[in-house]
């Protein structure tokens, strides 16, 4: 019997049965790790450059704010963040 679950869609649980041995595996995509990898590089280098081009603007604030509130809740909420 083989059975395929999506629990989340960075978690696949796959179920096989061999009579009284039960094996499950949990295979994290990779695809959802690169992403949000690549969400936290991007967000280091818009603070950089913001920093360094106007470091007392309101919009800074607010931008790296709202990219920090994202990635640490809402990717942390869909068990993509590491």
């Amino acid at each position: 019997m083989y059975i395929i679950t999506n629990i989340n869609k960075n978690l696949w649980i796959s179920d096989f049965t061999f009579g009284e041995i039960k094996l499950v595996v949990m295979i994290h995509k990779i695809k959802n790790i690169k992403i949000s990898l690549l969400v936290a590089v991007i967000w280091l280098i818009v603070g950089i450059l913001l920093t360094f081009l106007e470091p007392n603007n309101l919009f800074f604030t607010l931008f790296l704010g709202s990219g920090i509130f994202f990635t640490t809740y809402t990717l942390q909420k869909n068990k993509i963040l590491l």
